[in-house]
């Protein structure tokens, strides 16, 4: 069976890909299968296409694909164990063509019927004209064809629902299910008629690692670098896991298009309306077409998925049964049921995959316009509590707990306590925090610091995040005066050149993906933080630095802060780290954020402001977040700090923070 399959990293990787003998070479039937596999070395614009139509089990791909240093990219499609025919190189896919200064890849399983070059015309002394006599080919022509018409030169530049038009039009004259690559995105669209859909999964670290098989093809994604690499397959066949820890795959459903784009889905056309789903007149090459209504619509209308274990009959293996009028009827409900019954249990397994959404919600009307919200006053009480086995004699104290008064939020009411009581000196520092020093002479075995504070967060809090008169794109281009200004927030966090080489291809892998628009940018980085990493509470210390949180995928607000921070000064994006409370009354998913101070990002926008990303929960920052202190890192906004100077072992803290809101 012909397996399509194509790839699509967040950074430029190196997976390890093997075919079986039986993938190569078929004994019983005395035939060979073709092969091929494309790709963009170093993510350029020139694709390297390796193929061979009639392979035996000896061939140098094994080798070529297991451990080739140039087989490095972020884009890899691939054709594997083609038409058991004869076949020249010409007509071995995948297809590559040239068109505005890149190189374009297409692969297609399926058949269109006969007399598709009178249906499907192509203009004549085109450049683009078919080396081969394939059906495929043609469909890469025509494809390349509209391209060329409407003056599109890249893929980010189609409109997904344009394309899936085109895909669609194709798709009356046969069967077809495809993948078409620019080098920068990997389009994957599913038949219509639900010929051997194509299924679609993301793998992200950590423990992303491992073999995955399908019948006749090997891939191995230990690379050396793949414990931090974000991968989304596409393939006509899923592949699993030997050891049964295989991922979600969801079918693509019939007539729908995906756009994939460093490791992530960034935009869907689909599924194609009901009245579509009409056979063709006739039996299109091998495949045979279920009647409308048939059982084999019905499992193929929202999209197959299954996980773990393959049942006794598996989709692939049931569905051309169906499509078949010489399955007996005595045996066609059992086969139904098997098929239902796997199809209900892969449901509960992968409820509202991700993997089948735009990979973010674009929030047009937070991007253009201050969002209106009904003003609202929120009661903070922040408790810290010291305690110590042997009195402290002499300390010092430095407390940023008064929140922020601006045009965003007024502090309605405020006070601080401590206990014991010690002289207290209020000062604004250098990044605009009101500071409270405190220096105690007396002893004590407890420390108790009491916060109070009554906050108008007014109806404008969630504000615009772009001008009306021009898009930012990044790179983004500072005056000296602003450089100089910005520097404080422009350096990233003192680690190896390697490891921040590391993270500079991560952050990048966002902004390719968002076709290198700023907003855009830095919501994808907020929201694939909020979805990648695990908020676990304990599991990191205050030494954790970014590198770890980015191999480890887990810490809490703190963590999830300081990786932003670092991957948005490596785009040359001045960030800095601020620290405030969150109201969970909002309905946020980390209630702990309730019971201490909370953390976020804040990224200077040119001609915008600060403005606040929250990685912890996948959102701006809005009006449930009291902003209180900021600065380059979290040691210049730390709520409490301070030195003991004599006595003071066994130190122990609580801290305890609880928000109302009035009339709540």
């Amino acid at each position: 069976m012909t397996l399509l399959l194509g790839m699509s990293w967040d950074v430029p990787s190196r997976p390890a890909l093997q075919l079986t003998p039986a993938a190569l070479q078929d004994e019983l039937l005395d035939t060979t299968w073709g092969w091929g596999m494309a790709w963009y070395p170093d993510d350029g614009a020139a694709a390297a296409v390796v193929k061979d139509p009639a392979s035996d089990a000896d061939v140098s791909i094994n080798r070529a694909l297991a451990d080739w240093p140039r087989f490095v990219s972020s884009i890899f499609v691939g054709h594997l164990r083609g038409a058991a025919r004869r076949r020249t190189l010409q007509d071995t896919q995948p297809f590559a063509r040239s068109w505005a200064g890149r190189d374009w890849l297409l692969t297609h399983n399926g058949d269109l019927r006969h007399g598709f070059r009178e249906l499907l015309p192509l203009a004549g002394g085109s450049a683009l004209e078919p080396v081969g006599h394939t059906d495929s080919e043609h469909v890469f022509c025509h494809l390349m064809e509209r391209l060329q018409e409407a003056g599109l030169r890249r893929l980010a530049d189609v409109d997904p629902e344009r394309l899936a038009g085109w895909c669609r039009a194709l798709n009356r004259h046969g069967t077809l299910n495809l993948l078409l690559s620019d080098g920068t995105d990997l389009v994957a669209y599913s038949c219509a008629f639900g010929y051997r859909p194509l299924h679609l999964c993301r793998i992200a670290p950590p423990g992303q690692g491992g073999v995955l098989r399908a019948p006749d093809v090997e891939l191995s994604l230990d690379d050396h670098d793949a414990d931090t690499r974000t991968v989304s397959l596409v393939a006509s066949t899923p592949l699993l896991a030997p050891d049964g820890a295989s991922p979600v795959w969801a079918a693509v459903a019939p007539g729908t298009l995906v756009v994939l784009r460093r490791g992530d889905v960034v935009a869907r056309s689909g599924p194609c309306p009901p009245e579509w789903l009409v056979p063709p007149e006739r039996s299109v090459g091998a495949a045979r077409v279920a009647p409308p209504g048939s059982f084999g619509d019905e499992l193929l209308a929202g999209g197959a998925a299954w996980a773990g274990a393959e049942p006794e009959l598996t989709v692939r293996e049931v569905v051309p049964l169906i499509a078949q009028p010489a399955v007996q009827p005595a045996v066609q409900p059992a086969v139904q049921q098997t098929v239902q019954q796997a199809l209900f249990e892969a449901a509960r397994a992968i409820a509202a995959p991700e993997i089948m959404r735009a990979g973010l919600a674009r929030e047009l009307g937070e991007d253009q316009v201050d969002e209106v919200a009904s003003p609202r006053v929120l009661t903070t009480v922040h408790e810290t509590v010291y305690r110590y086995t042997d009195p402290v004699l002499h300390s010092a104290h430095l407390l940023r707990l008064r929140p922020v008064d601006d045009l965003d939020q007024q502090v309605l009411d405020y006070r601080i306590e401590i206990h014991p009581r010690a002289p207290m000196r209020a000062y604004e520092d250098v990044f605009g925090n009101q500071t409270v020093e405190a220096v105690i002479r007396e002893p004590y075995t407890e420390l108790r610091i009491v916060a109070t504070s009554r906050v108008l967060l007014r109806g404008h809090a969630r504000q615009r995040l772009r001008t009306a008169d021009r898009q930012q794109r990044i790179p983004l281009v500072w005056m000296p005066w602003q450089q100089q200004m910005m520097t404080p927030y422009l350096l990233p966090a003192e680690l190896p050149e390697s490891q921040l080489q590391e993270l500079s291809d991560y952050a990048m892998g966002f902004v390719i993906r968002q076709d290198f628009d700023l907003v855009e940018t830095l919501k994808d980085m907020n929201a694939t933080i909020h979805r990648d990493y695990s908020y676990m509470p304990a599991s990191t210390a205050l030494h954790t630095t970014p590198w770890d949180v980015y191999v480890g995928r887990r810490g809490v607000c703190q963590d999830f802060a300081n990786l932003f921070i670092t991957l948005a000064r490596l785009l040359n994006l001045p960030a800095r780290y601020r620290v405030g409370y969150i109201y969970t009354g909002g309905g946020y998913a980390h209630a702990e954020q309730g019971d201490a101070s909370h953390a976020w990002v804040e990224v200077y926008l040119p001609r915008i402001g600060w403005r606040g990303f929250d990685p912890t929960n996948g959102c701006t920052v809005g009006p449930d977040h009291v902003r209180v202190a900021c600065g380059r890192h979290f040691l210049d906004a730390t709520p409490t700090s301070g030195v003991l100077y004599r006595g003071g072992a066994g130190e122990q803290l609580s801290v305890r923070v609880r928000m109302t809101v009035e009339g709540g």
